[in-house]
């Protein structure tokens, strides 16, 4: 592999993972800048880094995030740094339904933070990054991640209904829902499912929400809506209350977000430059 590449895998709509995973990934390559700013999307994620490693790209902890990974929910921007070489990384992005089952436990515990895979699940972490670095390329390794994924759904229990008919809901409608009413509705008092779903999830109903209609917009923005259109569009009051839900999630304001670099067909920003990086940055290595 001489060129950077990236293969992305998602299920199909009779796949029993729909609704688990959103998408698997293969990147391979040295990044265009050695920082990318993530935003919070309401998913998990699991990450397999098969060379070395990625590690915090701001912060005082700047430590290496152990090879194999796992995010809960992220409710504000963060930032990775990459290793200055060429590096095979293998994404699995989980629904918040699909975190509890295949993480096999709440994801209260590891919302906004990474923590090593096997913490999380167990020696079967480790044999997972075995065998996805056994496989080597992008066919092979998506092929072994996603036969794990499904015997981790079926073998995982199920989600409480409600819990999951909430989170279905709130995703289907792009955040834009009105979650109280919607709670009444239910079999559950609105005091009640609300603690559950927290329980589960690390956060309430309307905030998981928030950050659903937040990456709404920006995905909407990334398609070049225009600003005001964006802000009607994903619910917002006025552009006063997008502006500072915006910059509550992202740390930016939508106008200097757009103004951002970004990577190619994606949201999250590319930042910082090689040149320097080199010059400061000390290599971690596991």
């Amino acid at each position: 592999m001489n060129e950077p590449l990236v293969e992305h895998w998602t299920p199909g709509s009779d796949d029993r993972l729909r609704g688990n995973v959103e998408r698997v990934f293969f990147w391979y390559g040295k990044p265009d800048r050695p920082r990318e700013r993530v935003f919070p999307n309401g998913h998990a994620t699991i990450m397999l880094q098969l060379d070395a490693p990625y590690r915090p790209g701001e912060g005082a902890n700047r430590h290496a995030f152990p090879s194999l990974c796992a995010d809960g929910l992220w409710t504000s921007s963060f930032v990775v740094e990459a290793p200055p070489t060429r590096t095979r990384v293998v994404g699995i992005s989980l629904t918040p339904a699909g975190a509890v089952r295949i993480l096999d436990s709440s994801i209260a515990e590891i919302s906004s933070a990474t923590y090593a895979l096997d913490d999380v699940v167990g020696r079967i972490g480790r044999e997972l990054g075995e065998r996805t670095e056994s496989a080597r390329t992008p066919k092979p390794a998506i092929e072994v991640v996603v036969r794990w994924l499904r015997d981790r759904v079926d073998r995982s229990r199920e989600l409480p209904s409600d819990v999951a008919h909430v989170a279905a809901a709130i995703e289907a409608h792009h955040g834009v829902f009105p979650v109280r009413s919607f709670l009444e509705t239910l079999t559950q008092s609105p005091s009640r499912l609300t603690g559950t779903f927290r329980a589960h999830f690390g956060m309430t109903p309307k905030r998981f929400a928030r950050i659903v209609r937040f990456r709404h917009a920006v995905d909407l923005l990334v398609a070049e809506r225009p600003i005001v259109e964006v802000a009607a569009s994903a619910g917002f009051y006025d552009q006063a209350h997008f502006n500072a839900e915006f910059k509550l999630h992202a740390g930016m304001t939508p106008g200097a977000f757009l103004a951002a670099d970004r990577y190619p067909g994606s949201a999250s920003l590319a930042e910082g430059d090689w040149d320097v990086f080199s010059k400061t940055a000390e290599v971690s290595v596991l």
